[in-house]
């Protein structure tokens, strides 16, 4: 339940790895592809324009190499990407691993072609990555929130974590942020689902109307129970909980 998505780009110039990775992608309904880029001039225009969360790239691409696109996402204010960089070549030049570790601290991931088996093992774990790395990055912006004693706290609406039902009082929920002792609203569910739309989180309701959880802390299913980054534990309606497995199948860590 999102009303907006995360982007990603392939840069490279082979249209059978943008076709893989793109169908691999399709498991992710919260991403959105910006198509693929095959040269060096598109690609540098699609990331300023467009500055995509999650980029795939090859070393080699037309007009150019990846240490053109790499230096010039770093002189993109404010944008850190997840940035998985890929490369055939690595036996003729030995001097890439090298050159990216010690001068492009801006790549996440390193791997050597063919990419697939790599892919199938931790595409999950990569994405789950991009996600919060995202979240820590590219939603900055603060707001002020009001208690149900008017008391103000200013918060990261990116890390907020999970809204959830205080036992006996149906106009009152617990709101979880990362880092913050957790706040108590006089809110209806009404509310909670407008914020959490208008914030663009990811989330799902558990429990019936119990809890509205953040996908992207979720750290662990267990027996019926969602732990949270934080290790809170919520409880999760026995009718619900083969849909929450199936939906965090390949993508909870």
């Amino acid at each position: 339940m999102k009303n907006s998505k995360y982007n990603y780009l392939v840069i490279e110039d082979d249209t059978n790895v943008w076709e893989n990775i793109r169908c691999r992608m399709l498991a992710y309904d919260d991403w959105q592809a910006l198509e693929f880029s095959s040269e060096l001039t598109d690609a540098v225009a699609k990331i300023t324009e467009e500055k995509p969360e999650l980029i795939f790239t090859d070393w080699s691409i037309r007009g150019g190499n990846a240490y053109q696109i790499l230096e010039s996402i770093s002189t993109v204010e404010n944008y850190t990407p997840y940035i998985i960089f890929f490369t055939g070549y690595q036996s003729e030049n030995p001097e890439i691993p090298q050159k990216i570790v010690n001068h492009f601290p801006i790549v996440k991931k390193y791997i050597i072609k063919p990419i697939y088996e790599n892919l199938t093992n931790h595409l999950a774990e990569y994405i789950q990555e991009a996600r919060l790395l995202a979240l820590k990055s590219g939603e900055k912006k603060e707001i002020w929130i009001e208690d149900f004693m008017q008391r103000k706290f200013r918060i990261n609406p990116a890390e907020c974590m999970a809204f959830l039902q205080i036992p006996d009082r149906p106009r009152m929920k617990r709101l979880i942020v990362k880092d913050m002792p957790s706040i108590t609203l006089k809110y209806t569910w009404e509310d909670c689902s407008r914020l959490i739309l208008k914030w663009g989180i990811d989330f799902f309701v558990a429990y019936h109307r119990k809890s509205i959880i953040n996908k992207a802390f979720v750290k662990k299913l267990d027996n019926r129970k969602i732990i949270l980054a934080d290790d809170t534990i919520i409880e999760v309606s026995r009718e619900q909980w083969k849909e929450i497995e199936r939906s965090f199948t390949f993508q909870y860590y």
